[in-house]
């Protein structure tokens, strides 16, 4: 095992929370503060959040296969 496993896996974790986020608000679920429809800016924030994740875990996953 390589020393970044935890991180590539607490990353990959993180990931699929955001998009699991991102399915809920495409099947309707709404968030609201204080009456206010959040919702796009929680769609952006998991779509950034996912991209994000995608160049760390390329990083760690890369690095993680050169340091075997």
């Amino acid at each position: 095992m390589g020393g970044f496993d935890q991180e590539i896996a607490w990353c990959k974790e993180r990931r699929a929370k955001a998009i699991g986020d991102l399915r809920e608000f495409c099947t309707g679920a709404r968030q609201f503060r204080n009456k206010v429809d959040i919702t796009p800016v929680l769609e952006a924030r998991a779509s950034e959040d996912i991209k994000e994740f995608d160049a760390v875990i390329a990083v760690l996953e890369k690095y993680n296969g050169e340091a075997r």
